[in-house]
């Protein structure tokens, strides 16, 4: 059997990561780089629940932080919310982030069931170009328990 070559370190593979939880109690998420966690309640606006690993205000900025061979020692970020209503959980790749310039874009997802949500979004980014990998996960979130209540 022959060995395996090492890895070029000036061309070594990477990614940025997003995974999010959704419980009775709450939406817990962690992120590496570009790839982003929206919130969309069922009434009212969407907002970006993370923040970009890269160069505030640059169109187009180097990622500072993302996950591979060459990224070095990397934290993952977290951000738990309590969402006040129901609503959707929808973490994407910058693939149909790119495309979105503000949140209030994700608001149709409300009315839609996550299945049908995740398709929409996936054919809105192919519709604007598609020009970079596109991944698309929508999650219910139940209405909050009560403190105190057992889930």
């Amino acid at each position: 059997m022959g060995r395996l070559a090492r890895p070029d370190p000036r061309n070594a593979p990477s990614c940025t990561y997003v995974s999010g939880t959704v419980t009775g109690r709450g939406i817990t998420v962690g992120w590496v780089g570009d790839s982003r966690a929206y919130w969309v309640p069922d009434a009212g606006t969407a907002r970006c629940l993370t923040v970009d690993d890269a160069l505030p205000g640059v169109a187009g900025a180097p990622l500072l932080r993302w996950v591979g061979g060459d990224a070095g020692g990397v934290e993952i970020q977290v951000v738990a919310v309590e969402p006040a209503e129901a609503g959707h959980l929808v973490l994407c790749s910058d693939g149909l982030s790119r495309y979105l310039p503000e949140p209030a874009a994700l608001d149709a997802v409300a009315a839609a069931s996550p299945l049908d949500a995740a398709q929409r979004l996936t054919r809105f980014a192919l519709d604007a170009g598609g020009a970079d990998n596109i991944a698309v996960v929508v999650l219910s979130s139940p209405p909050p328990h009560p403190r105190g209540a057992s889930l």
